[in-house]
């Protein structure tokens, strides 16, 4: 069993002052940086390790005559993992989440908050043949001062496939995905731009070996996408 701790703070202030041409004015800013991560690592058993990573960051900046420059963006992220691994196999499953808040700006002032879910693995099944596949899914919501604005959009992607080598002269993978993601805007008064777009892909390749130090390759593309509002 092995356990690591890191930690780091840091913090960042600047104030300029220039002469602005066109508001024919002395322009005073003023622009700070506070941040701290934490790292935590951690391995209970031979084959398994956990991960967690945490941060603040508070970024600010002041204008006095251009006021629309001025603005306060608060972020704070929190992450964990999970991983396996032995000869053959490895997976892995994580969680993050990520709070960012803006402040004093002209337009765009709210809070935006992502959850995402991923995972993936890889299994050698033989000397020749390896499965993989990867997923995740996601929420994102936004909310503004501004209310028409506010929105959810989910994400779900899935990808699966393989590789197999044929000879040590000739090896081929194929990939098959499908993405689907829904944004909602939640004022009825902008509605109609809601929609749910699903893309499904498949890939595959081919990679042939003429010469001591010549290769072939072909990559094979067909997707297809529909858009419904």
């Amino acid at each position: 069993r092995r356990t690591l701790v890191e930690a780091d703070l840091s913090k960042f202030a600047m104030d300029q002052s220039t002469f602005d041409k066109q508001l024919r004015g002395q322009e005073r800013a003023s622009f700070g940086r506070n941040s701290g991560t934490i790292h935590l690592q951690h391995g209970p058993y031979r084959k398994f390790f956990l991960t967690m990573d945490g941060s603040l960051v508070r970024n600010e900046r002041a204008y006095v005559l251009r006021k629309n420059y001025t603005s306060l963006a608060k972020t704070r992220q929190l992450s964990s993992g999970v991983t396996y691994s032995d000869t053959t196999t490895r997976a892995y499953l994580g969680f993050t989440v990520n709070r960012s808040r803006n402040e004093r700006q002209s337009s765009g002032n709210g809070l935006i908050l992502n959850r995402l879910l991923n995972a993936n693995g890889y299994r050698k099944i033989s000397e020749r043949l390896a499965l993989n596949a990867i997923a995740s899914a996601s929420l994102q919501t936004s909310k503004y001062a501004d209310e028409r604005s506010d929105q959810d959009v989910a994400r779900a992607t899935v990808n699966v496939g393989g590789g197999y080598r044929v000879s040590p002269s000739c090896s081929t993978t194929v990939h098959f995905s499908t993405t689907r993601s829904h944004s909602v805007f939640l004022d009825p008064s902008a509605s109609s731009t809601n929609s749910v777009l699903t893309n499904y892909q498949l890939n595959a390749t081919l990679r042939v070996r003429l010469a001591a130090d010549f290769w072939v390759r072909q990559d094979y593309v067909l997707s297809a996408e529909y858009k419904i509002f």
